[in-house]
């Protein structure tokens, strides 16, 4: 029983890893679907609203596949000596996201200064080319408005 339950948590996993990778290029009614197939398939299993809440119940941004070192939270610093400043600060970041997973409305909550704003100004920009995974409400994705993340950055 065990294993059998051990399978089905990876399946679920697969076809949310799936999903993700068709909504990040742009295949969005196959995402749609594999999202939901996701949804029905942990709807019906033992665990299945505790994977549910953790894969869909807060929208999620995806990672970019690529060569580089990609790190969510950092991700967005430009010149080496600020790698090795040591000096970091804290932006907040409001924002919508739509069904297929693009945001829009973004709002830096974070006053801006001299000192961050070329940093603020990179982070909008990453905001707004990132992908993220939508919430998932009864199979179907939805609009998520006023998403608020922090980010942690070198300057």
């Amino acid at each position: 029983v065990y294993k059998r339950q051990e399978k089905n948590v990876e399946y679920f996993h697969a076809q949310v890893a799936l999903a993700d990778w068709y909504l990040l290029f742009d295949r969005n009614r196959t995402a749609v679907r594999h999202y939901g197939e996701a949804y029905g398939f942990a709807a019906g299993l033992e665990n299945g609203d505790e994977l549910i809440h953790a894969a869909f119940g807060d929208v999620t941004p995806l990672p970019v596949p690529s060569n580089a070192n990609y790190e969510a939270k950092e991700q967005f610093v430009g010149d080496v000596a600020a790698k090795s400043s040591g000096r970091f600060g804290v932006a907040e970041i409001a924002f919508d996201v739509s069904p297929y997973g693009s945001a829009s409305g973004i709002t830096v909550l974070t006053e801006e200064t001299e000192q961050n704003s070329r940093v603020l100004a990179m982070l909008r920009r990453n905001v707004r080319d990132t992908i993220y995974r939508p919430r998932i409400i009864n199979g179907e994705p939805v609009k998520s408005e006023n998403v608020q993340f922090r980010y942690r950055y070198r300057y």
